[in-house]
């Protein structure tokens, strides 16, 4: 090469003697003036611009290949350029080469949301949307206020107005769907008011005194009397045995 030509020229005209002829350069003009340099101080083979500890041995060089250096941060296993001894970037812990990720709720070597749980609040779903009151009223719907009535309907109305029960009932005066007493009994079928002579509860029947005709004139013969119940609106009958002559029976 051209580099070993300066040097085999610069050691014939100075009668210098090569170091070692590895990386050996001549230094200055081939006319007298130039000298053999070494560029191999440490002798390792590799020249001192592609050596990355040109004047130490070469087992000194770091993990992370700098000459004499600390090697990785023990708490990092970062190299001063940011990066591990095998080229790896840090994780969210700032280790380099490091798996710690950011979990779903944002925190670094996290374990996310919790079995059972909804979100990052540690809230759970009860049937009505994360974080929200669960199913609700007598129908068990969200966001319900519902109640049973006095009937048992989930969000019924109640007995309506001048009803006495569930059913539709209505008291008539002897209780809850029973029948309305009878014109002039009460509710246990008992009579309330007169009961005439023929038996009947607030009939209009009366008793009078009836003479009988013994002696075929038409007119009742007193010692015959007898007591009888007629019916009530009859007014051909006359009551005893004193009566005015003509008085037909």
């Amino acid at each position: 090469s051209s580099g070993e030509s300066a040097v085999a020229s610069c050691v014939e005209e100075q009668g210098c003697q090569s170091v070692d002829g590895i990386c050996d350069t001549c230094s200055g003009e081939t006319d007298g003036s130039g000298t053999i340099l070494d560029n191999d101080l440490d002798d390792d083979g590799v020249c001192d611009d592609l050596d990355q500890c040109p004047d130490l041995d070469d087992g000194l060089i770091d993990e992370c290949g700098i000459c004499d250096g600390p090697g990785a941060s023990p708490n990092s296993n970062c190299c001063s350029d940011g990066l591990s001894p095998e080229g790896e970037t840090p994780d969210c812990a700032g280790i380099c080469g490091g798996d710690a990720t950011i979990d779903e709720c944002g925190e670094c070597g996290g374990d996310g949301i919790a079995d059972g749980e909804c979100d990052c609040d540690g809230n759970v779903d009860l049937g009505c949307g994360c974080g929200e009151a669960g199913p609700s009223g007598c129908d068990e719907a969200c966001g319900s206020t519902l109640e049973f009535d006095e009937c048992g309907v989930c969000g019924g109305s109640g007995m309506a107005d001048g009803e006495c029960d569930c059913d539709g009932n209505v008291d008539l005066g002897c209780g809850c769907g029973e029948a309305a007493a009878e014109e002039n009994y009460d509710c246990d079928g008992n009579c309330t008011v007169e009961i005439d002579c023929a038996g009947v509860c607030g009939g209009d029947a009366y008793e009078i005194i009836v003479c009988e005709d013994t002696d075929g004139d038409g007119l009742g013969n007193p010692g015959t009397e007898t007591l009888e119940c007629i019916e009530g609106g009859r007014d051909e009958i006359t009551n005893g045995c004193d009566l005015p002559d003509m008085n037909v029976y």
